[in-house]
């Protein structure tokens, strides 16, 4: 219906339209009214006071001094407004009664301004618990989303920041921001230096994005939720970062998480020199192969990637140019050096040991601080070759027989990751509940050049389809979790029924094979080993760390991706027998030269009878001192960097 150009509006209509305007206007607005109402109010009191004699009933004595005093009548009729009690002092029962009017408007007066402290101290209270206030601190670390990595990065990030004066983490997600305090201060201890605030807000949104100060930030971390592919709103995420308005002239350090090796092209091309990418799921897929074909190594990564032991350093040390590679190995009694990274920025892990170390070039070594470097040792040999095995030459690669349970989004790289490590004739099954789904997924694969694919379909916690595998001519079984079709619980407990099935076929029918298994919550972990599984792939938990590790150090994702890339020389476990032949009171020196004569870096050791003891970091000891005497059991294994596992 519309309104006619000629209509008026009454003045009791437009007085209304603009007291309603005043009132949701602010306080400050709706206090200068009360004010201006308060003083005419008073000035007309005063004048009608004054006007009829009133204030003339007063004792005798004070007739004089308020006679013709008009300010004194003033100054009496504001003074039973603000001050309720000031009745009580009047003389005069006509004078008294006429003051009830201004003592009345007091009480109205001090009951509104009450009213709108106590509004505006809620609306402030509740823009507190809105998480939208300005973080006003500098060198913290940004957090942007949210999902269930978030409290293993945060609690890594204070283990690394540990002996920080004021650390800061930031996290800004689309989530209520006294929730977010809950969780995170039920899932991770807090510590008194390391400040955690949250706020809630849209990571893609500029305005927002002001909010946790990101030019001032040391680093940005962006993580996707659990639920979703979000690579595409990572991406806009990252642009909205490097291309805000108020961004700093400097280059950000910006770690972003992405789930598909797709998107890796276009984020690359959108955040250049400023963005460092974690390919989840391929990472993960990587990790399960390896993992699958020698059991231990997630205790390796575990222990290698967290803040709480060894870490992976990068350091330029003059003393050892123009040095070979194997002198820096034998140059440090308690560093473990692994690599070179060239001063153009490649990275060179393993390297032939007669690599001589150029001007500028960076040594790659695993300490447990970068603090201070231990002292030089060259041209030093405390080696005995008499303890060294004689290399066997007929290890030679046979195929396998492997087989995936479950599915997931990393379901198809892993099984393209497998093929780049087995040799011809292996043969891969895959048991799942929708097998079309996946083999449809498989087909968009290149050719394979080394496995045969098979599919079974069916429940994999369903104990005849698994007694119907025959399961003893298997090698290796690995058990991919329902994360994308299951809750995390649910799909945790989906994994730990049929590794409970798998390890009691195992035991009823003597087989041989490997048992990994993926678990999304790590705190299920203790629930799983009941099971004795060979070793678990704990997603989340291994995202987390080494998204962290980025966070404080982008040097490294260079060498993580040559970790984990199945063409470049990676972490291996390999029985001690095939390096020593004396076992006991054998020094590490021994043992790198041992690893020299197969072309491989030594770093540590893991000791079988501690396999399944967290408190003893499950076996895994990485940069021992070399000049230490150890015993070892036959099956104990050495950790190499090599380019296979033979």
């Amino acid at each position: 219906m519309k309104t006619p150009k000629n209509k008026k509006f009454t003045i009791r209509q437009r007085i209304q339209y603009e007291f309603d305007n005043m009132m949701t206007g602010g306080i400050t607005p709706i206090i200068v009214f009360i004010l201006t109402f308060v003083m005419l109010f008073a000035l007309f009191f005063a004048s009608v006071t004054y006007t009829t004699s009133m204030h003339q009933a007063k004792p005798p004595e004070d007739i004089e001094k308020t006679k013709d005093a008009f300010s004194e009548i003033l100054w009496q009729t504001w003074m039973h407004i603000i001050d309720q009690g000031t009745i009580t002092g009047e003389f005069g029962w006509g004078y008294r009664l006429i003051m009830v009017l201004p003592t009345l408007f007091g009480l109205l007066l001090v009951a509104t301004t009450v009213g709108l402290v106590s509004s505006r101290i809620n609306i402030m209270l509740d823009n507190l618990r809105k998480g939208r206030s300005l973080v006003v601190v500098q060198g913290h670390i940004v957090i942007l989303g949210w999902s269930n990595k978030i409290f293993s990065i945060i609690d890594e990030l204070i283990k690394a920041n540990i002996n920080q004066h004021s650390a800061c983490i930031v996290v800004l997600a689309q989530k209520d921001k006294v929730l977010m305090e809950d969780e995170i201060k039920e899932k991770v201890d807090r510590v008194r230096n390391i400040k955690i605030i949250c706020r809630t807000g849209n990571p893609i949104d500029l305005d927002d994005l002001n909010i946790v100060n990101l030019p001032d930030a040391k680093s940005i971390i962006i993580v996707s939720p659990d639920d979703h592919n979000f690579d595409t709103q990572n991406i806009k995420c990252v642009l909205a970062i490097l291309n805000h308005p108020n961004r700093k002239k400097e280059l950000f350090h910006v770690v972003a998480e992405i789930k598909s090796n797709k998107s890796r092209e276009i984020a690359n091309l959108v955040g250049g020199d400023e963005l460092t990418l974690v390919v989840s799921n391929e990472i993960i897929a990587r990790l399960a192969v390896q993992t699958c074909l020698q059991s231990g190594l997630t205790a390796v990564y575990n222990h290698l990637l967290g803040f709480s032991n060894e870490e992976i350093y990068l350091q330029s040390i003059p003393e050892l140019y123009n040095k070979t590679y194997r002198e820096a190995v034998f140059a440090f009694e308690h560093l473990a050096v692994m690599g070179i990274q060239r001063a153009t920025g490649i990275i060179l892990i393993n390297p032939r040991e007669a690599t001589k170390i150029k001007e500028g070039d960076k040594i790659i070594y695993i300490a447990e601080d970068d603090n201070e470097l231990p002292d030089l040792k060259l041209g030093i040999s405390l080696s005995n070759p008499a303890h060294i095995s004689e290399i066997q030459k007929d290890n030679i690669a046979t195929p396998r027989k492997m087989v995936i349970m479950g599915w997931n989004a990393q379901g198809s790289t892993t099984v393209r990751e497998m093929d780049s490590y087995v040799v011809a004739g292996s043969e891969l099954w895959i048991v799942a509940d929708d097998i079309a789904f996946i083999q449809k997924e498989i087909d968009l694969l290149d050719d394979f050049n080394h496995l045969a694919v098979k599919y079974v379909e069916g429940d994999i916690t369903d104990r005849k389809l698994l007694n119907d595998l025959n399961l003893q001519d298997f090698h290796n079984v690995m058990i991919l979790s329902y994360s994308q079709k299951l809750p995390i619980q649910e799909a945790d407990a989906t994994t730990l029924v049929t590794l409970i099935h798998l390890r009691d076929i195992k035991r009823q029918r003597g087989a041989d094979f490997t048992i990994v298994s993926e678990m999304l919550d790590i705190k299920n972990r203790t629930l799983a080993e009941v099971a004795k599984p060979d070793d678990f792939i704990i997603s989340d938990h291994v995202l987390s760390l080494i998204i962290s590790q980025l966070a404080e150090n982008k040097e490294l994702n260079l060498v993580f991706n040559e970790l984990f890339d199945s063409h470049g020389c990676e972490i291996y476990l390999k029985p001690m027998g095939h390096y020593l032949q004396t076992l006991e009171n054998v020094n590490f020196y021994t043992v790198c030269e041992a690893a020299f004569r197969h072309k491989e870096t030594a770093i540590g050791y893991r000791i079988a009878e501690y396999a399944t003891d967290p408190s003893k970091s499950y076996g895994v000891v990485l940069n021992p001192h070399k000049a230490q005497n150890l015993s070892f059991k036959p099956e104990d294994k050495l950790i190499v960097l090599a380019e296979d596992y033979l």
